[in-house]
């Protein structure tokens, strides 16, 4: 009788299967390890780990352990005590849920587990390869230890494309620093090859885990914030500005005590800290986010660390309100002995202006005749309204004198103040252009003679597909005559004689897929028309272009930093300049 060529697999292999998903490296042992002493009440845990995971790794927990019926049950697919019925999966409160940790593990290492409920027999089994090699009784102490050795030992492929040692191991590690954070109640104590990584205390003092994981100096540069509405609850701690890294993996997410990524979590940090610092660095970020089980849905990806989030909306102006209190009672001008890089700024926002018909601010241009007096024409057409949202005001001082004709020099109680004029600049039309271009009905210019443009075969098949009615959303009207596309309207801060250079900016954005968010290519634009057009270095004011300058930079909501993050202000405490000057020791 012919056979059929569907087979079913046997356990072994099934294993070894959800194990390419569920275990992908030494720091999914350590996290699903984690995660089942975390669930079981684990006040203690303590891993040890020998080169670099490869050899072994150790956990040891204090948590409720297991009865020798359970243990059995452990090592078989699906089998846990966190879950029952369909409905639960919508009201997941446990780290783990799928039952599928111990036995993907067991099946690609030698695995000992030895575990007690700590009133009864203790059980140690040992495993290889998924099959059960040695059984027999422990002692009665409470708690789980788990034993993984030769990882990988029978899957040749992965553990030769496993990174280098050090990057496993930087996994592993920050693996075990998220648990600590999300868990700042439970000790955690970390081992490699016998010297101590990380320690914490347990005693539920989320700055002492940020302590042990960083240093003194990082933490003395964190502040506390919380907030609270009717979704959700977030609580952490965030770096000043002046605190920044080269990569974004200082950020951690906490949701509902587990560790998560979320893209639209980590984006509206970015957003809070937006212009605060420079290109390419990003801030130091602990966030605790508290919101009902059913409002988030972890059953999205084999590791549970991707989560969708219902209600993302609520939860970032939440983020951004919280971010925005805490900034503003911050001291945002740096010490120049202290922050020799200062890096920080205030979110984007309105212009305010002192009446409503305040026209744009007017920044001398360090360009010839022309261009500066219709820069002016255009300076005028812009015209900003007061928020009452504003509260960063820059301190009282007195104007000394313009050094090098760049800086412009104050005084007052506190010490020296220098002001980068053209960094003060940018920051003040930024803001201006900015709150024109985000008006809900654009002011449009009808251009004498329509403008013709070139475009390529694909911006023309964009232009004809869906491109024409974004363009006209921004305020850009295109015609089409005898197969020439010409310019026929465009917004009225598009600068005289650079209509067709900002067109293109629109079309690439929109071909870049960024037509959707609207507000990210308004800052760009506005960012790139605020640095062409302000004052430039080596360029000496008028004590009236001064005092000018000086008042509109007071009248934006961030006088600190410019667009792109630099300092528009530095301080040199009078305590400084005594030290520098060997008046004080």
């Amino acid at each position: 009788m012919k056979m059929g060529k569907i087979r079913q697999l046997d356990e072994s292999l099934a294993n070894m299967i959800a194990a390419g998903e569920v275990v992908e490296n030494m720091a999914s042992v350590i996290k699903e390890l984690l995660e089942n002493a975390l669930d079981a009440g684990a006040k203690n845990i303590d891993i040890h780990v020998a080169n670099y995971g490869l050899k072994e790794i150790r956990v040891e927990d204090d948590g409720e352990g297991m009865d020798s019926e359970d243990l059995q049950l452990a090592f078989k697919r699906h089998a846990t005590s966190k879950i029952r019925a369909h409905h639960d999966l919508h009201h997941i409160v446990t780290l783990g849920f799928r039952g599928e940790a111990l036995p993907s593990i067991a099946s690609v290492s030698a695995l000992t587990i030895e575990s007690s409920t700590g009133t009864t027999e203790g059980r140690r089994m040992t495993l290889k390869n998924g099959k059960v090699i040695e059984d027999r009784p422990a002692p009665p102490r409470r708690g789980t230890t788990i034993l993984v050795k030769d990882l990988f030992y029978n899957t040749p492929a992965r553990l030769k494309h496993l990174r280098s040692e050090q990057r496993e191991f930087a996994a592993m590690v920050e693996t075990v620093q998220h648990a600590a954070l999300s868990h700042s109640a439970v000790r955690f104590s970390m081992q490699h090859n016998g010297q101590s990584v990380l320690n914490t205390t347990g005693r539920g003092d989320v700055l002492q885990v940020l302590h042990a994981i960083y240093d003194k100096h990082t933490v003395q540069h964190m502040r506390h914030f919380s907030g609270k509405n009717a979704y959700f609850s977030i609580e952490g701690y965030a770096g000043l500005p002046t605190l920044t890294r080269s990569t974004r993996k200082h950020i951690t997410l906490v949701c509902n005590q587990r560790p998560i990524r979320n893209v639209a979590v980590s984006s509206t940090i970015l957003d809070a800290y937006k212009s605060y610092l420079p290109i390419q660095k990003f801030p130091v970020v602990h966030l605790e986010i508290k919101t009902d089980p059913l409002l988030i849905d972890v059953n999205i990806h084999p590791q549970k660390q991707e989560i969708k989030l219902s209600e993302i909306t609520s939860l970032k102006q939440l983020m951004l309100e919280t971010f925005a209190t805490m900034f503003k009672h911050e001291q945002l001008i740096p010490d120049v002995r202290k922050s020799p890089e200062p890096r920080f700024s205030h979110p984007k926002l309105s212009y305010q202006a002192t009446s409503p018909h305040e026209a744009m601010p007017h920044v001398v241009e360090e360009n010839d005749a022309s261009n500066t007096q219709h820069d002016e024409r255009a300076s005028t057409d812009l015209n900003v309204e007061p928020s009452p949202k504003r509260r960063i005001r820059l301190p009282d001082f007195e104007y000394v004198g313009q050094a090098l004709g760049t800086y412009l020099i104050f005084q007052n109680d506190e010490g020296l103040h220098l002001i980068d004029q053209h960094a003060a600049a940018e920051r003040i039309r930024y803001e201006a252009y900015l709150q024109a271009m985000s008006r809900p009905s654009p002011t449009i210019r009808m251009l004498l003679l329509p403008l013709p443009i070139s475009l390529g075969a694909d911006e023309r098949e964009a232009f004809r597909g869906q491109a024409a009615s974004h363009l006209k959303h921004f305020g850009i009207t295109i015609v089409e005559e005898d197969g020439q596309l010409a310019l026929q309207e465009v917004p009225y801060w598009f600068p005289e004689g650079q209509e067709e250079h900002y067109t293109d900016q629109v079309m690439a954005a929109i071909q870049e897929g960024l037509t959707p968010d609207k507000a990210t290519l308004l800052d760009k634009l506005a960012i790139d028309l605020a640095c062409k057009h302000s004052i430039k270095a080596n360029h000496h004011l008028t004590r009236s272009e001064i005092d000018r300058l000086m008042h509109d930079l007071d009248q934006t909501h961030n006088p600190f930093t410019c667009p792109h993050g630099r300092p528009v202000i530095i301080r040199l405490s009078i305590q400084e300049l005594e030290r520098f000057f060997k008046r004080v020791m």
